[in-house]
């Protein structure tokens, strides 16, 4: 990352060198810019542009149709007599294929430094597994730590119940009070999700608006203990905030779903306990 990010710095140095240079070289030759000089620049910036857009091929098809173009036109001078300043010509002939493959280099070097950014923001996913904002795991480590207590729940002939919950409204609250006071509400219910909930038990962010539990050696019956424990912590909850709005009515669904032996993975099972909440009035 590094190294592309230095290639990028002197492919922009060089560039800024070459087109002050044209333009000194320009001013110590003549007095005065003439209409062409300006046109020239223009169509000079007009292609670093494309370059950089489209990539170095792309820029020298450009730049040799610019070029054939303007060498078209000094040819027709040179006929009728009318040429003006020779070293100026053969200048603009330089700076035109210069400042193109600069640009290509540059363009190259962005594109791949990108690359490597992407690359690394998904090797970044796959590591990070924590929630930021609630602490708990994300759903990826949802569903790998479901697939272990899954087999050991068949293994061991041992009950093992899920939890999904999803947040009402969760849009409605994004607007009304923000992200940030969103944030506290989350911060929050992860809080009283603790409180209802043993060490031994697992919490998931396994959504923008949807939690997650595993509940280990835990029948239904007990998890609608939980789920009856959470709902009465979060009908207490208060937020304070600099607005005028500080208690936040959150509503909750749960689905809660036991382990059976026909549930083929964790897939299925987190599907499964997201129909549950149709359940949950």
């Amino acid at each position: 990352m590094k190294s592309h990010l230095k290639k990028i710095i002197y492919s922009i140095l060089i560039l800024v060198i070459l087109l002050f240079t044209l333009f000194f070289i320009t001013l110590l030759m003549q007095k005065n810019f003439f209409f062409y000089d300006y046109a020239l620049y223009g169509a000079l910036l007009v292609v670093l542009a494309l370059t950089l857009s489209l990539g170095l091929i792309p820029g020298l098809l450009i730049c040799a149709i610019v070029i054939f173009g303007y060498g078209s036109v000094v040819f027709f001078q040179m006929i009728t007599g009318t040429s003006q300043i020779w070293t100026l010509n053969y200048l603009w002939f330089i700076a035109y294929p210069l400042t193109t493959f600069f640009a290509g280099q540059l363009s190259e070097n962005v594109r791949m430094a990108n690359e490597q950014c992407t690359k690394c923001d998904k090797m970044t996913d796959r590591i990070v597994t924590i929630d930021e904002i609630t602490g708990f795991g994300n759903g990826r480590e949802f569903l790998r730590d479901l697939d272990g207590e899954m087999a050991r729940a068949k293994r061991h002939k041992i009950p093992l119940t899920i939890g999904v919950l999803e947040i009402q409204y969760f849009e409605e609250l994004i607007t009304i009070y923000g992200r940030d006071n969103t944030k506290k509400i989350y911060k929050v219910i992860a809080e009283a999700l603790n409180r209802a909930t043993r060490v031994e038990d697992l919490r998931f962010r396994i959504d923008e608006d949807m939690l997650g539990l595993i509940l280990p050696h835990t029948t239904i019956e007990n998890a609608q203990v939980v789920k009856m424990r959470l709902k009465e912590n979060l009908s207490k909850l208060e937020i304070e905030d600099e607005s005028s709005l500080g208690r936040y009515n959150i509503e909750l669904k749960v689905g809660l779903l036991a382990y059976r032996d026909d549930i083929l993975n964790p897939m299925e099972f987190k599907a499964l306990a997201v129909k549950e909440l149709e359940y949950d009035v």
